[in-house]
């Protein structure tokens, strides 16, 4: 397994184009699974619009035909998949089968499910590296072994860090919002737990100026809240 990852590594840097990298994460993982594909996730997930295929989503063509002309429509109308955002949440390969338990999903939230039985997927895995989700899929439930799913995962590492050499952030995102140290100060506080108060203590300015500070982030990210303004600012890697 490490020698065929060594040897997937370094077949990588060869590589010119994301459409290739896809491929190549295919043929080492073949016949265990199939790759599903690799995508960027945009500064505003949840405006669909800004995944384009090609520029920072591509499919492997594995998938099965009518699939990814059927996944816009339905995806632009109820949003990302709760099973994505998941993956993200617990930084670690996940199952469709194993995430579906935990998510109980009902209605709208299953429209994903509901497409993929369409066309004979059974399940999936997503795993999470940064900004990138790789996804892989199958005609059956996804069982796998520790050993396995360590080195499902750690190629899609090693795919990211190609694909991220091969894309312009700015380009798929949009600019990166810029925020003032102290604004990431007190966003960083806040992702770990603390209150407005607190934050206040800690960073030895008033309660106002903390508020002013979180409401400047706030607005920067087009965040509903400061929570979710600490949120974005995570997952955009602005503060750890």
């Amino acid at each position: 397994m490490l020698r065929k990852l060594e040897q997937f590594a370094n077949e990588l840097t060869g590589l010119e184009r994301p459409d290739e990298v896809v491929n190549a994460l295919h043929a080492l993982v073949r016949p265990t699974i199939n790759v599903y594909g690799a995508w960027r996730i945009p500064i505003y997930p949840d405006e669909m619009d800004r995944y384009v295929v090609d520029r920072n989503v591509w499919f492997h063509a594995s998938v099965p035909p009518g699939f990814v002309e059927g996944f816009w429509p339905l995806a632009r109308k109820y949003g990302p998949s709760p099973m994505s955002r998941l993956a993200q949440q617990k930084h670690r390969l996940m199952t469709w089968t194993e995430m579906t338990r935990e998510l109980a999903l009902s209605g709208p939230e299953s429209w994903l499910l509901d497409l993929a039985r369409t066309y004979k997927i059974r399940d999936a895995a997503y795993s999470p590296h940064g900004a990138w989700l790789v996804g892989y899929w199958s005609p059956k439930v996804i069982r796998l072994s520790a050993q396995t799913r360590a080195g499902l995962s750690i190629a899609a590492g090693f795919t990211v860090h190609r694909l991220e050499e091969m894309v312009d952030p700015e380009e798929i995102d949009g600019t990166v919002p810029r925020l003032t140290r102290r604004q990431l100060g007190a966003l960083r506080l806040m992702s770990r737990g603390h209150t407005v108060a607190e934050i206040a203590v800690r960073m030895g300015v008033t309660f106002h100026t903390v508020r002013d500070y979180l409401d400047g982030a706030r607005r920067k990210l087009n965040a509903s809240s400061a929570h979710h303004a600490a949120c974005q600012a995570l997952r955009l890697h602005l503060i750890s």
